[in-house]
């Protein structure tokens, strides 16, 4: 499968954030598709069945917050990979579902594009 053929879904509230995050995914090739809150990723979530991966930040006013909406996501989708971005805070014991990967912001965009691109190809590996 190529990059260009795997959708990975952008969570992020702050529009310029989510950009340069969709921008770094997009440039290495993949399909990215873009929410700016925890409840309408889950409502992209539940309406398509293309979304591969999960990149979400974690403070994302109002309601759930990007930890809860990983946990959540998690259950639903035991077999998504989720990749958790903060820039102000660092996952607790319990915060992160397991097997998601934690990147302190900022993040240089090799370091997400490989993140994310390791996580695909390890649930492609295993499934």
């Amino acid at each position: 499968m190529t990059r260009l053929e795997r959708v990975v879904l952008c969570v992020e509230d702050d529009a310029f954030v989510r950009m340069f995050v969709a921008d770094a995914l997009t440039d290495a090739g993949f399909r990215v598709l873009e929410a700016s809150s925890a409840a309408e990723a889950l409502s992209t979530l539940a309406d398509r069945s293309d979304v591969q991966a999960l990149v979400t930040d974690v403070d994302m006013p109002p309601g759930m917050n990007g930890f809860l909406l990983a946990r959540h996501v998690r259950e639903q989708w035991p077999r998504m990979p989720i990749v958790v971005l903060s820039g102000r805070y660092s996952p607790s014991p319990g915060d992160l579902p397991p097997g998601s990967v934690f990147l302190e912001k900022p993040v240089v965009d090799a370091r997400l594009v490989g993140e994310v691109t390791r996580a695909l190809d390890h649930m492609g590996a295993i499934g």
